[in-house]
C-alpha cells in the first residue's frame, strides 16, 4: 500500500491522532488499521484533474470485523511525478456528527423562524 505514496506523503489518519509523514510511519499505520479488516464504501466524491496534479474529496465508511463502522470525509491529492501518480496527502477523519442529527438541527431550524 506505501507504494501508492510519495516519499514526502502526509497523511492525517482516520483512526489515529498521529500525523504520518514518511513511508515508514504510513506503513505503521496501515499495518495497525488492516489488522481490523476494513472494506470501505465511497458515498460520495469529487475529482478535479490539473496538469501533474489531481484531487480525489468525499465521503466513505469504514466497516470493521466485529461491526464497528467509521464515516469519514476525505482528501486525497496525487502529484504525476516520474510517469506515476502517487498520493502527496491524505487527510480522512470521522463525521463530526450523525447524520440523522444534522437533520434534526436543521428540521429545528426551520421551524423557529
Amino acid at each position: 500500500m506505501t507504494d501508492n505514496y510519495a516519499n514526502d506523503a502526509v497523511l492525517l489518519p482516520t483512526i489515529s491522532n498521529e500525523p504520518r509523514t514518511n513511508r515508514s510511519e504510513i506503513k505503521d499505520y496501515f499495518s495497525t488499521l488492516l489488522k481490523l479488516e476494513p472494506t470501505s464504501v465511497i458515498s460520495k466524491r469529487i475529482i478535479k484533474i490539473g496538469c501533474n496534479i489531481a484531487q480525489d474529496v468525499g465521503t466513505y465508511s469504514f466497516p470493521f470485523k466485529g461491526g464497528r463502522k467509521v464515516a469519514a470525509r476525505y482528501t486525497f491529492v496525487y502529484e504525476h511525478t516520474d510517469g506515476k501518480w502517487l498520493i502527496e496527502h491524505h487527510h480522512s477523519s470521522a463525521m463530526p456528527e450523525k447524520a440523522s442529527a444534522h437533520k434534526k438541527v436543521s428540521h429545528r431550524a426551520s421551524k423557529t423562524k
